[in-house]
């Protein structure tokens, strides 16, 4: 910084470099600490490291700059994918073969971030346990994939992301950094202020970059925006301030772009960018960072040859309950009614049947007590997985008692502390454990709550596409630098090459639409992931009162379609933002 302020910024780009260079080191350290505890404390390094290169080269210009700056980048947003991705290497059932090598490579990590840590440590025993280390995963590396992907991501540079984008289009990937300058003149706030930025990496050009404003303002503006939305008020002011805080400065390299690759950052993963008065129009496609297109490389290729259906869980398996439950039918979204109880779908097997109808390959079914929390562990890997169900997302810890009536997520354990147990999916007899808790004797079912952290705990490396289709399962804790700590990011981990979730409460009615759409779109019209999503995302919005009744018609819905009888047939049914634009695709667009 004080190079900067004294008119030196070669000596401030050179003193940059040289934290870089450390900075990477560090994340490569960070990245094979299999202890989640001291890998999170570890973190807090590697954030000074951004926030001090970032000080000095904040008025430096150049494409040195900018390489260095992305490659840091780059290495802090994978910290912790590579770490899981290691550990679920080590013990997962997938490489049966190399089972003892791999727990020895295990070992060996775990010896070696000890001894750094120890300050009475001995250099010679670090090297010797590196050196063991290399030996070990080079050989690994000829046949186990996850290994050489690993390997190669240490010596992978900004240029080999450009590279690997796919032809016609562009990656816009956002990040954030804590400035000192800001915190001097916000002394007295409780939270330190830090700053968006973003790269556009694009064809053969040069790696474009911008600071944006304080986090403080944009967060404002991604505040107002859904507030508008899910009112199902007119957004279109917020929407071109966030256009214009986000995407204008990059408007002029987009031009020629047919499809743009978003690697969102802190609260802009909440963010629905299709929506944006964009002067060109390209299919938008989220992903968790630039390395995700070579990571691309060593997944498997998407094959569709078996799929399974959870829907409409039983979630009141108790008779004496399930009356109770009959008159709330009519609830319109997919998350908890204002009790606090989870209530039928009324549209799920709608939307299943959709599936099943333009599915060619092998598919089963599993729905009322069948669709409980443990299926996704017993199922395997299939091709596509989808899901139709109530989901939750509390950003931050809560505290919930039995007078509170606010509905949704009650956490039947005390890990409320940890983001991962407070997004979840619903299953079948969640209602008699949120009403009896352990004195329930429906033990084949659990609590009824598939939280993030149990996520985890899957493996679905051959899965090509996963549905997740309930209220807010893009939604979570932000953590800067890590995306969303939720169930998004818990089913990226598990090896789902994509996944199409939600930005807020969806509309049980207008998702079973929607999916119907999508699936005719992508496997009898076989059109691209990207492109089956944007098209039904249109259909639903250009759905008039008269496309409406005879869905319902067609379906068996003979009383909603009598609740709107008299209503001009012309007039667009789902024409606001929120019915549709909540449903957002990550990884693959293929």
């Amino acid at each position: 910084m004080l190079y900067n302020e004294t008119g030196h910024t070669d000596s401030a780009a050179k003193c940059a470099g040289t934290l870089a260079s450390r900075f990477t080191r560090l994340c490569h350290n960070v990245m094979k600490i299999v202890n989640e505890d001291i890998r999170l404390r570890r973190l807090g390094q590697c954030e000074m490291y951004i926030n001090a290169v970032h000080s000095a080269v904040l008025d430096c210009p150049g494409s040195v700059c900018k390489n260095l700056l992305y490659h840091m980048l780059l290495a802090y947003k994978d910290i912790s994918a590579e770490a899981e991705f290691a550990v679920r290497t080590y013990l997962s059932d997938r490489n049966p073969k190399h089972k003892d090598e791999l727990l020895r490579l295990r070992e060996l990590h775990v010896r070696a971030q000890d001894l750094k840590m120890n300050e009475n440590n001995k250099e010679a025993e670090i090297q010797e346990a590196t050196a063991e280390i290399e030996e070990l995963e080079e050989r690994l590396a000829e046949s186990v994939r996850e290994i050489d992907f690993r390997r190669h991501m240490e010596k992978m540079t900004p240029e080999d992301v450009k590279n690997a984008l796919p032809s016609n289009s562009a990656l816009l990937e956002f990040g954030w950094f804590e400035n000192p300058q800001f915190n001097v003149r916000n002394e007295n706030e409780n939270n330190p202020n830090g700053r968006y930025y973003a790269f556009l990496l694009h064809g053969g050009c040069e790696i474009e970059h911008e600071y944006l404003d304080e986090d403080a303002v944009i967060n404002a503006a991604v505040n107002a925006m859904h507030e508008k939305i899910q009112a199902r008020k007119n957004a279109n002011a917020e929407l071109a301030n966030l256009h214009r805080l986000l995407i204008a400065p990059f408007e002029k390299y987009l031009t020629e772009v047919k499809h743009l690759y978003i690697a969102p950052e802190g609260e802009l993963c909440k963010v629905p960018f299709e929506l944006f008065p964009l002067p060109v129009k390209f299919r938008i496609t989220y992903i968790s960072t630039g390395r995700d297109f070579i990571r691309k490389k060593y997944g498997k290729s998407a094959k569709y040859k078996d799929a399974a259906v959870i829907y409409d869980p039983k979630f009141t398996l108790s008779e004496s309950e399930e009356t109770e439950q009959d008159d709330d039918r009519g609830n319109k979204t997919r998350s908890s009614n204002i009790t606090g109880k989870y209530p039928p779908l009324i549209y799920a097997a709608a939307e299943a049947n959709a599936l099943v109808r333009t599915f060619k390959g092998n598919k089963t079914e599993y729905t009322g007590v069948e669709a409980t929390k443990f299926t996704l562990s017993e199922i395997g890997s299939p091709g596509v997985i989808h899901i139709v169900t109530h989901g939750f997302a509390h950003e931050k810890k809560t505290v919930r008692n039995e007078s509170e009536k606010s509905g949704g997520g009650f956490m039947p354990h005390s890990a409320a502390d940890d983001p991962l147990t407070r997004c979840a999916l619903v299953f079948a007899g969640v209602n008699d454990w949120e009403r009896h808790g352990e004195s329930v004797s429906y033990n084949h079912y659990g609590n009824g709550i598939l939280t993030a952290k149990e996520v985890l705990k899957l493996d679905l490396p051959d899965t090509d596409l996963l549905v997740l289709s309930a209220c807010e399962t893009a939604r979570g804790q932000v953590w800067n630098g890590l995306g969303i700590q939720g169930l998004r990011r818990a089913f990226e981990l598990t090896g789902v090459r994509s996944i199409i979730c939600t930005l807020w409460s969806v509309a049980d009615d207008a998702s079973a639409i929607l999916m119907e759409q999508f699936y005719k779109n992508l496997f009898e019209h076989n059109k691209s992931k990207v492109d089956a999503l944007e098209d039904a995302k249109e259909y639903v919005k250009s759905m008039t009162f008269g496309d409406l009744i005879n869905y319902y018609k067609e379906n068996g819905f003979e009383e909603a379609a009598m609740k709107l009888q008299g209503i001009p047939l012309s007039r667009q049914y789902f024409r606001e933002p929120y019915f549709w634009a909540g449903y957002i695709l990550l990884g693959d667009s293929d």
